[in-house]
């Protein structure tokens, strides 16, 4: 390993923890200030969790914890303090910037840690020339690009619908007046969960299938890797290897 290459794992450990704080900060830290009342140690013990979540995942590197777990947990104090959301916190400008924010996080994570994790080159190596992209490829790429925008683009039209479109805040507060902001909270973690289904099965099984390569090359596989796996040398074998063995030593014998 060269001597850069800790020097940048580093900034990518930076790179990460600078967006997480970025995403906390927005999210949470800045609308907790600016309420009339300030959050209860609930939502402050909450707040510190996804921090500490933050924090956990980055030093062991784990992909569960930093882009599943934390941003799971920056729900929690929302949950807790449906204030910390809304028409009257949230402008449609900042809830932009939130947004591209968390996709930042999101998207650079995924990146690095996939650059972390892979292993380290060799001292020695040949640079070989680029190759042409396939027909086939290409349309893989832009199915890719595809599914990410609308991975991204339909959950914060569900958020932006629920929390900052003021004439659901106005029906919710018709509907719930003393409840308001905890009755948006509720149907955006409804609408999250459905959008969580959505997403597992219309978007993770296509790409597993698109990473997994042809599905008739990988059921043969399959096929031979439970031919093959678990079975014991039948006695063909054995005895193949005997009239071997006895050949060589007969072959010994004569010199």
């Amino acid at each position: 390993m060269s001597e850069r290459a800790p020097r940048r794992r580093t900034i990518w450990d930076a790179a990460i923890l600078v967006l997480g704080l970025n995403v906390w900060t927005s999210l949470l830290l800045v609308p907790a200030l600016h309420l009339e009342r300030r959050p209860g140690p609930v939502t402050i013990a909450l707040m510190s969790l996804s921090l500490l979540t933050l924090l956990v995942g980055l030093v062991s590197r784990q992909r569960l914890l930093l882009l599943a777990a934390f941003p799971a947990t920056l729900l929690l104090p929302v949950v807790a303090t449906p204030t910390l959301v809304g028409v009257n916190v949230f402008s449609r400008w900042t809830f932009v910037l939130v947004s591209v924010g968390f996709i930042a996080y999101t998207i650079v994570s995924a990146l690095l840690l996939e650059v972390l994790e892979a292993p380290a080159a060799p001292e020695r190596r040949k640079r070989l020339p680029p190759g042409a992209t396939g027909e086939r490829w290409a349309k893989r790429w832009r199915i890719y690009i595809a599914m990410a925008f609308f991975s991204a683009a339909i959950p914060a039209l569900l958020i932006f619908t629920l929390f900052l479109d003021r004439h659901v805040a106005a029906d919710l507060a018709r509907f719930y007046p003393e409840r308001g902001p905890a009755a948006a909270v509720l149907f955006g973690v409804i609408a999250v969960g459905l959008w969580l289904g959505l997403f597992a099965a219309y978007f993770i099984a296509p790409l597993r299938a698109h990473v997994r390569g042809d599905p008739t090359t990988r059921s043969n596989l399959m096929r031979l890797r439970r031919e093959s796996g678990g079975q014991r040398p039948r006695l063909r074998f054995y005895a193949w290897v005997g009239v071997a063995l006895l050949l060589v030593s007969y072959l010994l014998f004569l010199r």
